[in-house]
């Protein structure tokens, strides 16, 4: 990347997921169609680690959980719904730790405010936040599932099977254990290709670790102001700058060397410091010398060279040289839709066939339950993303941190889950229905439940432990809820609905 694009990119700008016309139906596309591949990929790891050779895929035609034996006829035999590795664990930790792996550099603790920390800052990948809600929402939280996850432990549990509880028990301890794990994993990739893809950025986390005591680091600040002002920059580098932008990068070294020895993390008037150069860097405010006049004065900081550096970046910042990437956007939002409706089609083309077959072909059926679900998982992944609004803002007093959104979404899924496991235990449907039926648990109410997202969220609010327990209050109550409700229905509806 050319020098002068490196200054400029780090100009104040507006959030161009704020300002982009079409952000909702851009959202709704690549959510829409990285939930499809999740779904498809989900099912697909699940026939991978859980059919053992072709006599059990035989005898998996008549279940739930093993969709697609004719896609992948022989697994590894590790899964299975009748133990605590249940058949949907390896996805759920394949999709926690992408998700780990593709947080903003706020989450993962990095000095940028990268939205995706593991791709180089300055890609274009950054500024299409649609693609970001895409591999989020829709793949990662499409790939893991907690419905089926509950709903299997919950069904293994009312069957009075003997020591049920033990495998309960031991599956929601694996299951919750090797997703977090996972995503820590993943956390530490990001972190890692982070640093390999941004070598001034890993520079810097380096300097401030041997020398946490030279420089007090303003993480608020653009990258190439953060990173002159902290020695960042090599020499031959520096001496490249100052060749290419004398008056800009002299009047930045003028206020560099007024404030080096402020810039001590325990010297005065540090916090004053920060306010001047977010003000003048990030918020581009120009009423710097009427608010800090005084003060500047008394210590001696260059405040014209900073105030002359900030008016030379500006005029440097000229319109044409802005990047806009509304019809990129626009372009990659026809494409994915186009994306969809190919797969749509494909898919559609292998369900066609289910009003063709006949009760002696179940053999096809996880095939076609396969097709279905990858139809239904859009719709799953929008209701939760729908839902997710509620995380937020909404609950008031001392639950305000509880994302309630997304216990909703686990709690919905759960329970649509269990009624159509009971629907399917109680009646003997025609081929037709029971793929359905057993499509929307898998695509709809799979995709609409998330493990990934659960993580995160579990991962966050146990940064503030052992100040509170909120990660393992919310942790624990999610499941506890989840299960018990589960059982109830399970239990309720098998009783009532069997003949």
């Amino acid at each position: 990347m050319m020098i002068n694009e490196m200054i400029l990119m780090d100009m104040p700008h507006k959030n161009k997921g704020e300002t982009r016309k079409h952000t909702r139906w851009l959202n709704i596309a690549f959510i829409s169609l990285f939930a499809c591949v999740g779904t498809l990929l989900r099912i697909a790891i699940g026939a991978l680690f859980s059919i053992c050779d072709d006599d059990d895929a035989e005898v998996a035609a008549n279940t739930s959980s093993n969709m697609i034996q004719y896609v992948i006829p022989a697994g590894v035999c590790v899964t299975s719904n009748d133990s605590a590795l249940f058949v949907d664990l390896p996805a759920n930790m394949l999709g926690s730790f992408v998700m780990g792996m593709i947080l903003s550099g706020s989450l993962l603790g990095l000095p940028t405010k990268a939205p995706v920390a593991c791709v180089p800052v300055r890609s274009w990948l950054q500024e299409l936040d649609f693609i970001h809600f895409g591999l989020r929402v829709g793949l990662c939280g499409s790939l893991t599932t907690f419905s089926s996850w509950n709903v299997n432990l919950a069904i293994f549990f009312v069957s009075d099977t003997s020591y049920a509880w033990a495998q309960v028990l031991f599956g929601f301890v694996i299951g919750i254990a090797m997703a977090m794990v996972s995503f820590t994993v993943g956390q530490h990739a990001g972190i890692l290709l982070h640093r390999l893809n941004n070598s001034y950025h890993a520079r810097e986390a380096d300097l401030h670790v041997d020398s946490p005591q030279k420089y007090c680091h303003h993480r608020e600040l653009p990258d190439f102001e953060r990173h002159f002002l902290t020695d960042v920059y090599g020499e031959e580098f520096l001496q490249t700058l100052r060749r290419k932008h004398p008056n800009l990068i002299e009047e930045l070294d003028s206020w560099k060397v007024s404030t080096s020895e402020y810039r001590h993390p325990y010297g005065p008037f540090r916090d004053t410091l920060r306010e001047i150069e977010v003000a003048a860097f990030v918020e581009n405010c120009g009423d710097i010398s009427t608010r800090y006049g005084s003060l500047v004065n008394k210590v001696g900081w260059n405040l014209n060279s900073l105030q002359n550096y900030v008016s030379l970046k500006n005029q440097h910042a000229v319109k044409s040289d802005e990047v806009d990437d509304e019809s990129i956007s626009i372009m990659l939002g026809v494409f994915a839709c186009i994306f969809l409706i190919l797969i749509f089609a494909f898919l559609l083309d292998g369900a066609a066939s289910i009003s063709t077959e006949s009760e002696s072909s179940r053999s096809l059926q996880n095939y076609h339950v396969f097709c279905l679900s990858g139809i239904f998982a859009p719709f799953g992944a929008l209701g939760r993303w729908f839902l997710t609004r509620y995380n937020r803002g909404y609950l008031r007093g001392k639950y305000e941190w509880l994302p309630l959104g997304t216990l909703l979404t686990n709690l919905l899924g759960c329970i649509g889950s269990i009624i159509i496991s009971s629907l399917l235990f109680s009646y003997n449907y025609d081929y037709e229905s029971e793929c359905i039926l057993k499509a929307l648990q898998t695509g709809c109410f799979g995709a609409l439940s998330t493990v990934s997202t659960f993580a995160n969220e579990i991962s966050v609010l146990s940064k503030v432990f052992p100040s509170n327990m909120r990660g393992y209050v919310y942790a624990f109550g999610t499941i506890s809820l989840t299960f018990t409700v589960s059982c109830i229905v399970y239990g309720l509806s098998t009783n009532s609905l069997s003949p």
